[in-house]
């Protein structure tokens, strides 16, 4: 597998990643550092601008007992397209949020700092998520020096709204995402488009067994201020994205940010490999005789494959086929043949 790396030395937290998919851009929110990378490479570093807590700030948290080997920095956690040209950026700056715009052409601060509370946390270690709609920043994030009052929030320049902090609408969340969805052209209601807040909070409906943490989904109105919340379980949610053109993967961590492709196909040594491991990223290509990503397939000119060729990899796929079929008859014996100890359990302990 290739996999490309990218480490700063004396760096660490590399927490928010920001595709520019039109440029070719990952940009990096990490430790008191802001990077810009080549998305095709993401090892070769293109421009950086460093954002540092003033040692009045690092001192101001120390006192207030912050860690100041690890908590007394400011983290980057907010990275969002405002323009073409400008990046809005918010950072924990020690326990003392704050937010400012980045200029893409001289890769600069504008300088025009502006209060984080209730865009970014405070603690670097507190769950957030973010998204900018027409020049409205959306969060969900902490909004007190402890954590421990959490909010929806809406931000325009100098407009602030949020979810009302004497209603808990909030108990504990981990946020996870957000995004929007546009109202659509064919919609009869005409109600605007939606923002979705992706989490998980500990549940009130079952508070007094234990503490059990559920998935949710929170909605808010762009046109009008008003927050829905879906309270059932969510099960086997997904996301659907458009992937079609995407070739990589990024993942960031503590220690660094990792890019893989988006398909493992050449692991494949067989038809029968290829088509029974149903990746949608791949197809077996007679011409090469291996799987390779659909996009190669779609674009290579090949000639049909001749008959010797069909039968080999036909061959190839009906004993593949036989061999998964095996598989699954054996589990389902052995499922079978493990049945009854479990009734056996099952009804001893209904009977005590």
């Amino acid at each position: 597998v290739e996999l490309m790396q990218f480490h700063e030395p004396g760096i660490s937290n590399y927490s928010e990643l920001l595709l520019n998919k039109y440029q070719d851009i990952l940009y990096v929110g990490a430790q008191e550092a802001i990077f810009a990378l080549n998305a095709l490479n993401i090892s070769q570093k293109q421009l950086e601008v460093h954002w540092k807590a003033s040692d009045e700030t690092k001192a101001d948290c120390i006192e207030k007992g912050r860690s100041k080997e690890k908590e007394c920095f400011n983290y980057v956690r907010v990275l969002q397209h405002l323009t073409y040209d400008t990046l809005y950026v918010c950072g924990t700056n020690a326990f003392k949020p704050t937010c400012d715009y980045v200029n893409l052409t001289a890769f600069d601060f504008l300088w025009i700092k502006k209060d984080g509370r209730g865009k970014c946390p405070f603690d670097p270690t507190h769950t957030y998520t973010s998204t900018m709609v027409d020049g409205e920043l959306y969060a969900g994030t902490t909004y007190n020096f402890l954590g421990s009052e959490f909010i929806i929030s809406r931000n325009y320049f100098y407009s602030h709204l949020q979810t009302e902090s004497d209603i808990p609408w909030l108990h504990e969340p981990n946020f996870v995402h957000a995004d929007v969805i546009r109202n659509s052209p064919f919609d009869n209601k005409d109600d605007g488009d939606k923002v979705y807040f992706f989490f998980t909070e500990l549940s009130v409906e079952y508070d007094f067994l234990l503490n059990l943490q559920v998935p949710r989904i929170a909605r808010v109105c762009v046109l009008k201020v008003i927050l829905t919340m879906f309270p059932q379980l969510l099960e086997n949610l997904e996301t659907p994205q458009n992937t079609q053109n995407s070739k990589f993967v990024y993942a960031s961590s503590n220690s660094g940010v990792v890019q893989v492709p988006l398909a493992f196909c050449r692991k494949h040594s067989s038809c029968g490999e290829c088509v029974l491991a149903r990746d949608p990223y791949c197809a077996w290509s007679p011409s090469e005789h291996a799987c390779v990503a659909l996009s190669e397939a779609l674009n290579c000119t090949r000639s049909p494959a001749t008959q010797e060729e069909a039968q080999l990899n036909f061959s190839d796929l009906e004993h593949s086929i036989n061999e998964l079929v095996k598989f699954m008859s054996f589990s389902q014996q052995n499922g079978k043949q493990s049945e009854p100890a479990l009734d056996t359990i099952t009804s001893n302990a209904s009977t005590d």
